[in-house]
């Protein structure tokens, strides 16, 4: 299990360093903690060509185990911003389960004592010709007590 995490990190730093955005195989882009943008985002950028395919995207995190354990809240409040490759920019706040949902949410305990969690985020997304391009993605947590526990924070998505 260990090989795997770090074979995973290293892919991820590799896709970074290369400054990849074409479409992931599966693969997050996750950046630690101090990797945030001025206004305390994780910010991704994607690039979405493909006008006849639709998108699944996915928003990843890795946590300190003991947070999840101690929250006072089931969920993890993020806020999210999504600018088009036009300009047109979209905002809103979600709130995401600790928790598994059989196909919506999938947990893992890593040995090192943090616990990953992926969630679907949306689901048969579809862009047109004039939105085909790079996509900005910024997520900012909102809860600042469970932002101290946070280790990594990820944005994918997956071609049908």
């Amino acid at each position: 299990m260990r090989a795997i995490s770090r074979i995973l990190a290293v892919l991820t730093l590799l896709a970074l360093a290369l400054s990849s955005c074409k479409e992931p195989s599966c693969d997050f882009f996750l950046l630690s903690s101090d990797r945030t943008s001025e206004d305390g985002g994780y910010c991704f950028e994607v690039e979405l060509t493909d006008t006849t395919a639709s998108y699944l995207t996915l928003i990843a995190a890795r946590f300190n185990a003991k947070m999840i354990e101690k929250a006072d809240s089931d969920t993890f409040p993020l806020n999210v911003t999504v600018t088009s490759p036009g300009g047109e920019v979209a905002a809103e706040s979600i709130r995401l389960p600790f928790g598994e949902v059989e196909g919506k949410v999938k947990m893992g305990r890593q040995v090192n004592g943090t616990v990953d969690i992926e969630w679907q985020y949306r689901d048969n997304v579809r862009i047109s010709g004039n939105q085909s391009g790079i996509w900005k993605i910024n997520l900012r947590p909102v809860d600042k007590a469970l932002e101290k526990y946070l280790v990594g924070l990820g944005f994918s998505y997956k071609k049908h």
